[in-house]
């Protein structure tokens, strides 16, 4: 790949040990191992205002020919308490996409709910509660649609995953995900919350650092809402972060992220919400043409298909075409 380029990789959990049952978590130890292979391959560590420097002079000059943004999503606090610890010895900035509604809420978002269930049950389990005691649609979805969405699961772990947040209705989904999470945590909900998302200290502090972006109000699949319920959703998050840090955010990162769930439209209306960058979970390592006319559908590279991620070959081709 010729010319300066970012690559942006995204984390969701990071815990003591890594796990793959549901929740998708790397290691401390790995986040750190990966973070040095990332930076022996030569790249440098950026800031989320370095990335909007770019932007808004539409040219990286002032960038090494390999640039690093990493990025968390989702507010949980286990990215806060290890993965800052971890980037603050190592002296890497990052970006925190944070989901508002669980703060001011104290409610666990059905995507959590459901990766807790997945946790405690197989999906061959998880489907046969769900068939038995609902009434489901029966629309077929492509193999390569379903994939594209979800590219680290098998087929039946992403048609699964793909029925309950794109193909039920709202109503539907909270009363099959309310019934798992209930089936696999019998406890308070709120105590679950507590130890699963940031604390506004937390989120002050990554304020204070400008490490921090939205990630919605409600986590929904944006494409699939009115303009006006996009515009609001987003609009009561970015709100929410001024109210609590009075700071105002000028990233975000779209929920689920990939085709299916980003439009042009959305960036629009993120950009006329006053946000310079948006970050998408389209595979791809950004360029000069992405930073002047993209920058609201910047690519990204989950962890998983980085140096030293199970799926790194992904990053190589990116990289390097082979």
């Amino acid at each position: 790949m010729f010319g300066k380029t970012i690559v942006i990789v995204n984390y969701h959990y990071i815990r003591a040990e890594q796990c793959d049952n549901g929740i998708h978590a790397i290691s401390i130890e790995g986040f750190s191992k990966q973070l040095d292979l990332i930076a022996g391959e030569g790249y440098q560590f950026i800031s989320l205002e370095d990335l909007h420097r770019a932007i808004c002079r539409k040219n990286m000059d002032f960038l090494s020919h390999k640039a690093c943004l990493v990025t968390f999503d989702d507010g949980l606090k286990e990215s806060y308490v290890h993965g800052v610890d971890v980037l603050d010895r190592k002296g890497i900035p990052a970006v925190f996409y944070i989901v508002t509604d669980p703060i001011v809420e104290q409610k666990v978002l059905p995507v959590h709910k459901f990766h807790y269930a997945r946790k405690m049950m197989s999906d061959d389990e998880i489907w046969g509660f769900i068939t038995e005691k609902f009434d489901l649609p029966g629309t077929a979805v492509a193999e390569d649609v379903l994939m594209e969405q979800y590219p680290w699961d098998s087929p039946s772990s992403a048609r699964l995953k793909y029925l309950l947040n794109f193909q039920l209705a709202q109503e539907q989904q909270v009363r099959v995900v309310n019934y798992l999470f209930q089936m696999a945590y019998p406890n308070d909900e709120s105590a679950y919350a507590n130890d699963l998302y940031m604390d506004q200290d937390q989120i002050i502090d990554l304020a204070q650092r400008g490490y921090l972006g939205t990630h919605s109000q409600q986590h929904k699949v944006l494409s699939i809402l009115s303009e006006d319920a996009i515009r609001n959703d987003l609009k009561n998050s970015m709100d929410v972060i001024f109210s609590l840090t009075g700071k105002r955010v000028s990233s975000v990162s779209y929920p689920y992220g990939g085709y299916t769930a980003v439009t042009e439209n959305i960036g629009k209306i993120c950009r006329d919400l006053g946000m310079i960058s948006g970050v998408t979970m389209f595979r791809g390592i950004n360029t000069i043409n992405d930073i002047m006319y993209r920058n609201m559908m910047l690519k990204r590279v989950d962890m998983n298909d980085m140096l030293g991620g199970k799926s790194e070959k992904v990053y190589k081709e990116l990289a390097y075409g082979v």
